[in-house]
């Protein structure tokens, strides 16, 4: 069970709803955000080379975006479903 999603998810997710739906207003405020994300001040270094990943990504994104070129940011949408989905936080354990 997720006790709580994690930043880079949640960003993640958002921005890729915005690619989908072509909205590039919506995409360049979500954007924006994305780049003010602060990494995590925590033990999880997961989450934080999430976020760093997350951080080339969107730079990549908004310089797309910017140029017009939208096509040079499909590279990174795998990526973004990647990040997109939510890392288990619980250890499972094995019966045999």
């Amino acid at each position: 069970m997720l006790s709580q999603l994690k930043h880079s998810t949640l960003c993640a997710a958002a921005i890729l709803q915005a690619w989908n739906d072509m909205d590039r207003e919506e995409l360049a405020r979500r954007l924006v955000r994305a780049a003010d994300l602060e990494r995590e001040m925590s033990s999880d270094s997961d989450e934080n080379e999430r976020i760093e990943l997350l951080e080339s990504i969107v730079t990549e994104l908004r310089a797309a975006v910017a140029s017009g070129r939208m096509h040079d940011g499909d590279v990174y949408i795998p990526l973004l479903e990647n990040l997109a989905v939510p890392v288990p936080q619980v250890a499972f354990a094995y019966h045999c």
